[in-house]
């Protein structure tokens, strides 16, 4: 086939197809960097932003609420205080639910979340309880006996908190197996190109071998007429 063209085409042919080889190496690499930074976003998006806003409420419910209760309870702080600070921290605790209800991802059914949410306003309304007023100068949280603070911990807080954990670990889990495709994306994509570069380097050195010859052979066999011409004139 190389030998029905010219010599100029042969040499055109030697620039043209190394440089459409490259253009398909820039394709498959930007393919490539698109595939991983869906991956990537993905990885953030859906599995670890969500995370910073049910932590900070989770938080707020189970540690900094209740420290505030029992500051109360033990006479550290006042009624109003109390009433003033728990308020400020149940608000912040829905702006940080809020947020995480806006970004969290999309399940089959909305019912996914619901037992979820469920438990977050029951874990608000005990709050509410807690700090409504008992009296001219006092909340209720002060006048229940510490079993029953306990107990209300353990139905509503702890419950809350639990399947807050539980949610918590399960995104960690779908997130190790976004960064696992991750990783085996970027393992397959060394592979093709440790053997596509070995198989574009024989191909590009088998169309310089077989131009070379198809150039060659003709000057040569045109050397030796010429050779033999001469020798026939002398």
């Amino acid at each position: 086939m190389l030998s029905r063209l010219k010599i100029s085409q042969r040499i055109f042919l030697l620039g043209l197809i190394p440089l459409l080889l490259l253009v398909l190496v820039l394709a498959a690499s930007f393919w490539a960097a698109q595939t991983k930074d869906k991956l990537f976003h993905q990885l953030y998006n859906q599995h670890l932003a969500i995370l910073a806003d049910i932590m900070s409420a989770q938080k707020i419910i189970q540690q900094q609420g209740l420290a505030e209760i029992r500051k109360y309870r033990t006479g550290w702080a006042s009624a109003d205080n109390t009433r003033s600070t728990v308020s400020d921290q149940l608000a912040q605790a829905k702006q940080h639910w809020q947020s995480f209800s806006e970004q969290r991802p999309v399940m089959a059914t909305e019912e996914g979340y619901q037992e979820l949410d469920q438990a977050f306003a029951r874990a608000l309304k005990q709050y509410e309880e807690w700090i409504s007023p008992a009296g001219s100068d006092a909340l209720l949280a002060r006048i229940l006996n510490e079993s029953t603070i306990n107990s209300e911990v353990e139905l509503r807080i702890t419950a809350f908190t639990d399947l807050a954990d539980g949610f918590i670990q399960q995104q960690i889990a779908a997130a190790a197996e976004v960064r696992d495709q991750s990783v085996s994306f970027t393992g397959l994509m060394v592979q093709f190109y440790l053997f596509g570069g070995f198989m574009l380097v024989l191909l590009i050195t088998g169309l310089i071998l077989a131009i070379q010859r198809s150039v060659s052979r003709p000057l040569s066999n045109l050397s030796a007429l010429l050779h033999r011409w001469h020798n026939n004139l002398t």
